[in-house]
Formats: C-alpha cells, sequence, structure tokens
C-alpha cells in the first residue's frame, strides 16, 4: 500500500476514506430509524472493515521522517539492529518492546505492530461502549483531530492513550491499574493522566468541575506564566522533554505554528465542556462512567489551559484531548438515548460537524 500513496499525500488519504465514509454513516442515519435491518448490517460489516483498513493504511505508511518523530524511531530501531544502544529517554516498556523486535523483524512490521496496537484497543471499547452502534464511536474515535497525527508522529503518547482507555474499559480495579501502568511504561505523561482520572473518582461535581474550568481560563490569563514556573519547580511536569517545551518557548515556536494563548484550540476544548453540560444538565444524563470520565476530561483540560502558552500546547491537550470523541459521543451511542428519533439526528449532525473541523484543521488549512 505504502507505494500506491505518495508519501505527502497520506494524511490527505486517510481524511478523506473518513469524510466519504461520515457522509455515508450519517446519510445511514437521516434515512433510516437506527434499529432498521439495514442500518444494523451497515454498522456489523462497516465496522470490522474499517478497522482493518485504517490498521493496514496506518501502519504500512513509508517510513520517512515525513512523519515526524516515525523518523527518529526508525533510527532507535536501526541502532537496536546493529546491537548498538541508542540514547533513550525512559518509556522501557516501548522501547524493551522495539529492541526485542529488532532482533526478528524489519522496521517496516514494527510500525504494523505499533499501528495494530494503537488502533485495537479503540475497536474493542467502540464495541464495548457502543455495543450495535459502536461504528459512530468507532468513527468519531478515528476521526478526532489528533488521532492521525498521534498513530504517525507522536506514536508513544498515542500508543499509551489507547492503552490507558482500553483499561478504563474495565470494571475490575485490578486490571484497570494493571493496564495504566502498561500505559505509564510505554510514555510517562500518561502519570499525569492516571492522576488526574484518580481525582475525578473523588472530584466529579458537573457543576464544580465546569467552575474549575473557567477558573483555569482566568489563571491562565492572569498568572499562566508563574504557575508554569510553579509546576516546573516542583516538578510536576516529569518529563525532561516536557520541560523543555516549557522552558524553552523560542526555541520550540520554529517548529509549532503558534505559541501563546490559543484560542482556536480553547474553542475546541470548550465543545467537550460544554457536551458535558448538555448531556448531564439538560438532558439528565445520568452514567457513573460517563460522570468520572467527563470529570477526568475537564480536569484534565484545566490543566492545559494553564500551560496554554507553552510551545507544542497541544501535546499538553492531548491529555485530554484523546477522551474529547468519548465525552462529546459515548451518550449519544449510549443504548437509554439513541432510540430517540431526535437523539439519533443529532448523533448525526454532530458527526459531521465534529468531523468537518477535523477536517479543516488536517486538510484544508494544512
Amino acid at each position: 500500500m505504502n507505494k500506491l500513496v505518495p508519501v505527502e499525500l497520506y494524511a490527505y488519504g486517510y481524511h478523506y476514506i473518513l469524510l466519504f465514509l461520515v457522509i455515508l454513516t450519517a446519510l445511514h442515519l437521516y434515512a433510516r430509524p437506527i434499529d432498521d435491518e439495514l442500518n444494523k448490517k451497515y454498522n456489523f460489516i462497516v465496522l470490522p472493515l474499517l478497522f482493518f483498513l485504517i490498521f493496514l493504511y496506518m501502519g504500512t505508511r513509508p517510513v520517512s521522517f515525513w512523519f515526524g518523530d516515525m523518523g527518529v524511531y526508525a533510527a532507535n530501531y536501526d541502532d537496536f539492529r546493529r546491537g548498538e544502544l541508542p540514547k533513550l529517554d525512559g518509556d522501557i516498556l516501548f522501547y524493551g518492546f522495539m529492541k526485542f523486535c529488532s532482533t526478528i523483524m524489519e522496521k517496516e512490521f514494527f510500525f504494523l505492530i505499533i499501528a495494530f496496537f494503537y488502533t485495537y484497543p479503540i475497536y474493542l471499547i467502540s464495541k464495548k461502549w457502543g455495543k450495535e452502534n459502536a461504528l459512530y464511536l468507532f468513527l468519531m474515535l478515528i476521526g478526532a483531530f489528533s488521532f492521525w497525527a498521534y498513530g504517525t508522529n507522536g506514536l508513544r503518547n498515542g500508543l499509551a492513550t489507547s492503552i490507558f482507555l482500553f483499561a478504563i474499559s474495565k470494571k475490575s480495579l485490578k486490571y484497570q491499574l494493571l493496564w495504566m501502568i502498561f500505559a505509564i511504561l510505554i510514555h510517562k505523561s500518561t502519570i499525569l493522566i492516571v492522576v488526574f482520572y484518580l481525582i475525578a473518582f473523588k472530584f466529579n461535581d458537573t457543576k464544580k468541575i465546569i467552575y474549575l474550568w473557567f477558573i483555569s481560563i482566568l489563571l491562565s490569563l492572569a498568572v499562566g506564566s508563574v504557575l508554569e514556573n510553579f509546576l516546573l519547580s516542583i516538578g510536576v511536569m516529569g518529563d525532561d522533554k516536557i520541560t523543555a517545551y516549557l522552558n524553552n518557548i523560542d526555541q520550540y515556536a520554529n517548529e509549532f505554528s503558534k505559541t501563546g494563548f490559543r484560542l482556536d484550540f480553547l474553542i475546541y476544548s470548550a465543545t467537550g465542556v460544554l457536551a458535558g453540560w448538555y448531556y448531564k444538565i439538560k438532558k439528565g444524563f445520568n452514567n457513573q462512567f460517563y460522570n468520572i470520565v467527563y470529570a477526568f476530561y475537564v480536569i484534565a483540560n484545566s490543566f492545559w489551559v494553564i500551560v496554554i502558552r507553552a510551545a507544542y500546547s497541544n501535546r499538553f491537550a492531548y491529555l485530554s484531548w484523546f477522551i474529547l470523541s468519548v465525552i462529546i459521543f459515548y451518550p449519544l451511542v449510549h443504548e437509554s438515548m439513541i432510540k430517540n428519533e431526535k437523539n439519533k439526528l443529532l448523533l448525526a449532525n454532530i458527526m459531521i460537524l465534529y468531523f468537518a473541523f477535523t477536517f479543516l484543521m488536517n486538510v484544508i488549512l494544512n
């Protein structure tokens, strides 16, 4: 497949494939009842086919610096193949797996396996949370603004967040913690995600956490740089690369489109805050799992708002963005809501709007 698509068109190809499927799926929702047999057959057939298509398309992309950090990982892999130990920055599970793979396969197969482990947990959680409506959730998870980037560039971070999502899909706390440890060993920034999630167990009052988000905006505007320095001084950031982003905004500014107070990112993040408020307060959607993940999203996003001026602030935003599709679409695919005809049409409309932002940012404005 990687010989059929020029490397510079790979991301465009991905998003055009999803554009076609989003429109087709929305048309199905507009035209037929949610429990119509044709709709059920469409979901049943398209879901696994879409998973295999995306996994193979992403996993067989050319090994190239065109995909950012992929080139660095390829160089690390070549070092392992030669028996050399490249200079690494922790994340022992990821690099340990890379070292093992380097002894038995070429790097192209390694990236194929990573793509599988990135997408397969998303497929599984979509089936578990969406059941017969899993296609809608899966399509929006892989159609999220940052999904392609973190499956082709920020591999460790993307892989770790997929494992984290799989972790919280488990009912047993023991298995949740086990998979969370795996996620942390893949990318240590996941420690922050786990901490935010544990806080959300205790602090998930909807109105209070929404107040927290607005307060974080005011704090960022008033004393954002002071708070960034404080977080650095007490070692909250943990990851040396994260610390570098915060400490060297000028150095990284040339590699990033914009630094400073990212109003565009803030508006994008606000969609999750607004969605949870609408479902929980206006629609009365009361679900224990959703209460926790919504609180997690708002808490994690509030942290990003505080450090919004940092270079590569999208990497901080991704600590919450990776679950944004769940925040927006989990209630809509839930059996208690989707059977309502108005909610079915709402699902179709939001699917189009949600992916429209992704397409705008990754294709039209790129």
